[in-house]
């Protein structure tokens, strides 16, 4: 109401409906891909999550040195699990 016509947000597109199928398509694609990456990465940590869970029902707060000693104690762990 306030603003003259240049300083209004763009209100129209600037692209076909064709470009929009496309950017919606990359755009569902990118986060389909991430979403499971996402997934496998939880899956593939799921004892350290579980661990880092029970140390926070056990205390209510994890600190720095404590949180890093559950990640180190965790890669040692599958560092010496046969593959």
């Amino acid at each position: 109401m306030f603003l003259s016509p240049q300083q209004l947000p763009m209100t129209g597109k600037e692209y076909s409906e064709a470009t929009a199928a496309r950017l919606d398509e990359e755009v569902k694609e990118l986060i389909t891909e991430r979403a499971a990456a996402v997934k496998q990465l939880l899956s593939d940590n799921q004892q350290l999550l579980e661990a880092i869970a029970q140390e926070l029902l056990r205390s209510e707060v994890v600190e720095g040195e404590a949180f890093y000693q559950l990640v180190d104690g965790h890669k040692t762990s599958q560092d010496s699990s046969p593959a």
